[in-house]
């Protein structure tokens, strides 16, 4: 017996419902982090603006005064304030170095199986317990009613 013959499926028909169902499927991830973004731009973004905005501008007893570039030329031309950053920049470099340098050989350490493996973990766990140890102290010393 034959099937009875029926019209095959509009293609735009099934592609359109397909893409409207894809499109709310695809805006969900957005929805779920919108709440973080807008954090973010609330207390990182917004401010960092306004202190661009603040700094183009100088404080009068009547009110703010846009005084352009101004103190950006006052400040790349204060001795102090190249100072202040070669300072930053030799702190910078020797910080980092030494704590890459500290970190990779205590990784190293720690990463081989030896007799002292243990004695290592210790030594470095020490301060970190320590620190717990001596906030509880403290905090325990402030409610106390004595």
């Amino acid at each position: 017996m034959e099937q009875p013959a029926t019209a095959p499926p509009q293609a735009g028909a099934l592609a359109g419902s397909a893409t409207r169902t894809r499109r709310r499927v695809d805006i969900l991830p957005f929805l779920l982090i919108l709440p973080t973004v807008t954090i973010l731009l609330a207390i990182q973004v917004y401010p960092a603006i306004y202190t661009v905005a603040l700094s183009f501008q100088e404080r009068k007893p009547a009110g703010w005064e846009f005084v352009g570039l101004r103190n950006f030329e006052k400040l790349l031309n204060s001795s102090s304030f190249w100072e202040s950053a070669g300072h930053t920049i030799i702190f910078l470099v020797g910080y980092v170095g030494l704590t890459l340098t500290l970190g990779f050989f205590i990784a190293l350490l720690l990463n081989r199986r030896t007799k002292l493996s243990g004695l290592y973990i210790t030594v470095l766990f020490i301060p970190w317990i320590l620190a717990d140890i001596i906030v509880g102290v403290v905090f325990r010393l402030l409610v106390l009613p004595d």
